[in-house]
């Protein structure tokens, strides 16, 4: 058993070192683009990750604090056209986006409502309203209004 673990501290060094390799690659090739028409060529750089990969990269990224060289925008135009599976639940989804979300990047809003429906959406809006605050608040009810929902 002893020799097992051992055995296995590579595999998992190897892994880890794969997996920071391949979101490193798709950071790079978001922040690649600079206007709109970079899009297709950046989301047929993007194809050749699979699902997870994609998600678990650009949707953190998506949700950020825009800055220069971050690649905001981009990782959620590329989200939001390649529709990867979703790897964590609406809940999740939203109390991330109530963080830091840009709310003037309505794609991370779009790829949610295809990920879990817009009524889904609705639902768990109307959920947790009354327990936010402040900045909470504002994004929760831009997400609404990208979503064309009436509270």
């Amino acid at each position: 058993m002893f020799n097992n673990t051992k055995a296995s501290i590579p595999e998992i060094q190897k892994n880890t070192a794969l997996c920071i390799l391949m979101t490193n690659q798709v950071l790079e090739i978001v922040r690649s683009g600079n206007t709109l028409r970079d899009l297709p060529s950046i989301v047929e750089k993007l194809s050749v990750f699979n699902e997870s990969e994609l998600f678990d990269t650009l949707f953190p990224n998506s949700i950020r604090r825009q800055s220069p060289g971050k690649g905001v925008a981009f990782s959620a135009y590329a989200l939001n056209e390649l529709n990867p599976k979703a790897t964590i639940s609406l809940e999740e989804a939203i109390d991330s986006l109530l963080l830091e979300w840009d709310i003037s990047i309505e794609e991370v809003v779009f790829y949610l409502s295809k990920q879990f429906g817009k009524e889904n959406i609705e639902l768990k809006a109307k959920e947790i309203k009354g327990s936010l605050t402040g900045e909470e608040i504002v994004r929760l009810e831009t997400i609404e209004y990208w979503l064309g929902i009436n509270t």
